[in-house]
């Protein structure tokens, strides 16, 4: 079967040329109080997002979005998994959720949820692909989310050379 991305050619070294700006739909970063820069991309193309990032030395921003399909939460972590219908990629929300807990906002993601996500990618210390949360949005009533959502990333291959 075909992953949503299979029929795009996208060339990753581009789309880091085009840093997009992606405003939350609802407010700006609670951990950075502004509005961060990053790319949008499918969960089977992080990966080589963060291969290029290496290379060139620095983190990437990412947004994807997905349905959650686990959350855990410790005393020490907060993560949960997000499935795109390309891949599963863990969302770590620790540092988000201690900010949320310090100016009282009781907001957390459960399973079922279809979400936006937006963080710092990186890997664990057992080199799994995790993205460290600047932005959670809950999408789950925009009924046409799935379709926007592959239109959005589409759209941001094609316009990446202008």
């Amino acid at each position: 079967s075909l992953s949503p991305s299979s029929s795009l050619s996208l060339s990753l070294s581009l789309l880091f040329d085009l840093i997009q700006y992606c405003p939350n739909p609802t407010r700006p970063s609670i951990l950075t109080g502004k509005m961060d820069a990053c790319i949008k991309l499918y969960v089977d193309q992080l990966e080589s997002a963060h291969n290029r990032s290496n290379d060139l030395g620095r983190d990437v921003r990412v947004w994807i979005q997905g349905d959650v399909v686990d959350v855990r939460q410790t005393e020490m972590q907060t993560t949960a998994m997000i499935d795109d219908g390309s891949g599963i990629v863990v969302l770590d929300c620790t540092e988000l959720y201690k900010v949320y807990d310090k100016y009282k906002d009781n907001w957390r993601l459960t399973k079922g949820m279809y979400v936006m996500a937006q963080g710092i990618l990186g890997k664990d210390s057992d080199q799994r692909l995790h993205v460290i949360c600047t932005k959670v949005a809950d999408l789950s009533s925009n009924p046409d989310r799935m379709a926007m959502w592959m239109c959005e990333v589409v759209d941001a291959d094609r316009f990446k050379d202008r």
